[in-house]
């Protein structure tokens, strides 16, 4: 019986890779570390502004594009490409890795601050972005598949416009509030990302949800509706039962960019690298 439960254990969480179990609990765990987070964050932090946003895009970046470096074995990360070396760089720990990162780099920049008066948005910031320029320096020279972001462009221009005509048509105009828009954008683009890796390079997704869909559908293509269903009226759900909480409400934003910019990201990378 316990080596029944040690084996589940193991295999749900110490393995890398997605499970519905695994995404289930992770996505409970970093939410409640989140949401618990915000109130102690946000005296310090001040406005989740367009500063703030800057701040964390590097981490962003850097986060999604080291788990490919990982497998491709370049600069500095050869050596972690197996288990348990890659554990804590690869989906879905690496949610927490970066979490807990990003949360570092924002005290040593508060540190900064207090210290030498500095925005402690900027010392954070460029902690990030020379990480996120280290992964740029190896990514650039290894592309050998320039075509594959060619394809992911068109696919991506096609779904704005579409979303542009839809916001038009169906007067959907929360989507012009606070960067919804924007947001949108981001998940078209992860779902382009899909669509090109999975049907037009023979990828596998690696999430259990869209892997049922795309399963059920037998095309990547479904992730764009699949998307839209489910962010659009999240977005005004959040607009509408956060009104009086800017701060946790642009955070929650936040944290749905990081959900759909992360996999864009990664899947970029991945197909690049070939």
């Amino acid at each position: 019986m316990f080596d029944a439960v040690a084996d589940f254990i193991f295999g749900e969480f110490f393995t890398p890779g997605y499970t519905l179990v695994n995404t289930v609990t992770y996505g409970l765990v970093l939410g409640w570390l989140v949401f618990k987070l915000i109130p102690r964050l946000k005296p310090m932090l001040g406005g989740m502004d367009s500063r703030m946003l800057l701040m964390l895009l590097p981490f962003i970046f850097y986060g999604a594009s080291v788990r490919e470096l990982v497998d491709q074995g370049l600069g500095i990360y050869p050596g972690y490409a197996d288990f348990p070396g890659n554990y804590f760089l690869v989906a879905p720990a690496i949610y927490f890795t970066m979490f807990l990162l990003t949360l570092a780099c924002i005290l040593v920049g508060l540190g900064v601050q207090r210290l030498f008066h500095v925005d402690y948005r900027l010392a954070a910031g460029s902690i990030g972005a020379a990480l996120s320029l280290y992964n740029l320096s190896l990514i650039i020279p290894n592309v050998r598949n320039p075509g594959a972001f060619h394809s992911i462009i068109v696919f991506f221009l096609l779904a704005s416009v579409f979303l542009y005509a839809l916001k038009r048509m169906l007067k959907l105009d929360y989507l012009g509030f606070e960067g919804n828009f924007l947001i949108a954008l981001v998940h078209l683009f992860d779902a382009s990302t899909t669509f090109v890796g999975v049907d037009l390079f023979g990828h596998t997704e690696k999430h259990v949800i869209p892997t049922f869909f795309i399963d059920v559908f037998h095309t990547a293509a479904v992730m764009y509706p699949l998307k839209l269903l489910v962010l659009l009226p999240a977005l005004y759900v959040i607009d509408d039962e956060m009104r009086g909480d800017e701060f946790g409400r642009r955070f929650v934003k936040f944290v749905i960019v990081v959900l759909g910019a992360g996999p864009a990201i990664r899947n970029t990378v991945l197909l690049l690298l070939g």
